[in-house]
């Protein structure tokens, strides 16, 4: 129960550093944080991950796993031209979703995790069709 609540009060802390966010919402994401209940932090997680940047993303995955994927920003993934890298990269994605995917449900960024993928996947298969037509 201490490591749930040491968690909010460190989302918490996180929030108000969070740019675009009103006094009003962080005093009321203050009042579930100091709660301690598991409710709470799903809804203190849910504020966060509307906010979350890449960076926040990283610092995030780093301090909860050993080997987190490489955060892309899914304005950059469109940009990508190389299709092994692609590949590579959306293989590393899938293996590390399907490993951690409880946990990442349990600290709300699956959903962060799974829109990268997808962008990822639409990417790939935009590169293959590229590449088989030529």
């Amino acid at each position: 129960m201490t490591h749930l609540s040491e968690y909010a009060r460190r989302e918490r802390s996180s929030l108000r550093r969070t740019e675009g966010s009103t006094a009003r919402e962080q005093s009321s994401l203050g009042k579930y944080a100091q709660s301690g209940t598991f409710g709470a932090l799903k809804v203190i997680s849910s504020h966060i991950i509307i906010r979350m940047q890449s960076q926040q993303l990283k610092d995030r995955l780093k301090l909860l796993y050993k080997r987190p994927p490489t955060v892309v920003n899914t304005e950059r993934i469109y940009k990508l031209q190389d299709l092994p890298y692609v590949q590579q990269l959306e293989n590393t994605y899938d293996e590390f979703i399907e490993l951690n995917q409880h946990s990442l449900s349990l600290y709300d960024l699956i959903e962060y995790i799974l829109d990268i993928r997808d962008a990822i996947t639409i990417r790939r298969c935009q590169l293959q069709r590229y590449y088989d037509s030529s």
